[in-house]
């Protein structure tokens, strides 16, 4: 790509960056609701996925030093998961095709020696041995597929423990009393209490992000009208902050983190916010996207065409 069309592309993700904070449709792909180039799409977080994830967290020490059959690797890794007979077991499926599509079998030999290693780091490093990888499913199966087969099931985007630890946490199913209007402080300082344990006496950490209440126009004190029985807490929570332009992302440390919906989805979308002053106008910026190009068609050389050939 030449330098002239780099420049234009970088002009023109600015105006749709700027569509899209100020409410407009995006221009590419991503105004069809797909992801840019290399995100394939993940299914939401479930509560099932959340306590997958969060045994995946977990250290061990993976002992297959010498080499040994793919299958008894995964048996080890699914005992893993299922550490107590207090707790579900975990499904993991070893897809037949998966295999015969990468020309291996259950006796295929894996050799892998860490000492406290997460499941989910072990597990990936003794399956891309094979070209495989694994995915954690909304109902918490984990499936095992080849690494570059375009049509895997649609598996849940992966977390770290702590995050995972939160989910779990959010997907607990609470009362949300609020028939008055209460201010939003309050109401998350109710959302941390309902949500204490034994490991978490504090309750969720919560960051209300001051950018982001400045972004929506809101403050602490905003009056919120939210009355819900027995639904999962994050449900009361997405909903309750939806009508304040607000949301909650959970962060790999485990934060709930509260900022304004524009921002959230741009975080999504992997696209870097975009700030113009409202003075500018989208006038003004296509003014600056002529002003580059010009640039660049003035500064073209000798150099810049590349060598000439000879007649």
């Amino acid at each position: 790509m030449s330098l002239r069309r780099v420049g234009i592309a970088v002009a023109l993700a600015s105006v749709a960056g700027l569509g899209a904070a100020r409410g407009q449709a995006p221009t590419g792909i991503c105004a069809a609701g797909g992801l840019p180039s290399g995100r394939e799409p993940r299914a939401p977080m479930t509560e099932a996925a959340a306590v997958v994830f969060e045994r995946l967290a977990r250290r061990v020490d993976v002992p297959f030093a010498a080499p040994t059959p793919l299958g008894e690797v995964v048996a080890f890794f699914r005992k893993e998961l299922y550490a107590s007979k207090s707790e579900p077991p975990v499904a993991v499926y070893l897809d037949p095709i998966a295999l015969r599509e990468v020309e291996k079998t259950a006796d295929t030999p894996v050799t892998l020696a860490l000492p406290g290693v997460t499941l989910a780091r072990g597990l990936e490093l003794a399956l891309g041995q094979l070209d495989l990888r694994h995915d954690v499913m909304p109902d918490g199966l984990v499936w095992i597929t080849p690494i570059d087969r375009e049509d895997r099931p649609r598996g849940v985007e992966p977390v770290s423990g702590e995050a995972a630890r939160t989910w779990s946490a959010l997907f607990k199913k609470v009362s949300l009393p609020f028939l008055a209007e209460t201010p939003l402080g309050d109401v998350l300082k109710y959302v941390k209490s309902v949500s204490q344990t034994s490991d978490r006496p504090d309750g969720l950490p919560i960051y209300l992000d001051p950018v982001g209440l400045q972004a929506a126009e809101k403050a602490e004190s905003t009056p919120l009208q939210i009355n819900l029985e027995g639904q999962p807490l994050e449900v009361g929570l997405r909903l309750g902050l939806k009508t304040l332009g607000l949301t909650f992302r959970v962060r790999p440390s485990g934060l709930v983190h509260i900022l304004d919906i524009p921002t959230a989805e741009e975080e999504d979308l992997g696209r870097p916010r975009v700030v113009v002053e409202h003075s500018l106008g989208a006038n003004a910026l296509l003014d600056a996207v002529e002003s580059l190009r010009r640039q660049l068609d003035q500064g073209k050389g000798p150099a810049a065409k590349g060598p000439s050939r000879a007649p």
